[in-house]
């Protein structure tokens, strides 16, 4: 858009220039006498041609001068010199004009072709430059996502890895719970078994203590029948 709108602003200096260079080039052949003034070439900043060939025909003109007025028909021979040369000079002129101005058109569509060339090279470079950047942006970009997406792979893994280790440490207690708790579950099965047996001895104990006072009570009362038998008296225990 940049460089249509350049061509654009171009094109319209172009159309302005020759406006100028056709106002410029029919004021300058009404007024020829005028521009036969070197001084006023000058100004104007014609090529050295035009003012050499200028110069030349103020030469001639002066010449042509002296001749006609040492001649005995000097007013008619310098009317018709000058209005030959004043002819000659117009056309020299307006021909040289036309040639400069060609030359200056094909100048300004040189430089107008070189400046939009220059110009169209200048925005290709820019937008090169600027392609160049954003594909290196998007490289750096790109290098930083797959970075950050190895780093955030190694995290998930890790992370992953952490909970597995977790998770079989957990399972690792949880087994020695269980093998604890099987352990105490045997352990009081066991103690059952110990109270059982020695709650058994306990009442086995009591039943020979019992066995024991019968037969000890039974001796007793035995033996006082037998003292009594004997000594006709009872023992007093």
């Amino acid at each position: 858009m940049r460089i249509e709108n350049y061509i654009s602003f171009l094109s319209s200096i172009r159309r302005i220039w020759k406006v100028a260079v056709t106002s410029f080039q029919l004021e300058d052949l009404k007024k020829v006498k005028d521009q036969l003034n070197p001084s006023e070439l000058c100004e104007k900043k014609q090529p050295q041609q035009e003012a050499k060939v200028t110069l030349e025909l103020i030469a001639n003109c002066e010449k042509a001068y002296t001749r006609i007025a040492e001649s005995t028909d000097a007013k008619s021979q310098f009317r018709y010199n000058s209005s030959a040369l004043d002819s000659n000079h117009s056309r020299t002129h307006a021909k040289s004009s036309r040639a400069h101005d060609g030359n200056l058109e094909i100048e300004a569509e040189r430089l107008e072709k070189n400046d939009s060339t220059n110009h169209i090279e200048i925005e290709f470079h820019s937008l090169r430059f600027e392609v160049e950047l954003l594909r290196s942006a998007i490289e750096i970009g790109e290098t930083k996502l797959q970075e950050e997406k190895i780093q955030n792979t190694m995290k998930i893994m890790n992370a992953y890895e952490l909970i597995e280790r977790m998770k079989s440490e957990s399972n690792q207690r949880e087994s020695e719970l269980d093998r604890k708790k099987s352990k105490i579950e045997e352990l009081k099965e066991k103690l059952m078994d110990k109270e059982n047996e020695l709650q058994g001895i306990v009442d086995e104990n009591e039943t020979l203590n019992l066995k024991l006072e019968k037969s000890m009570s039974l001796a007793s009362k035995k033996e006082n029948e037998l003292v009594i038998a004997i000594f006709g008296c009872q023992v007093i225990n």
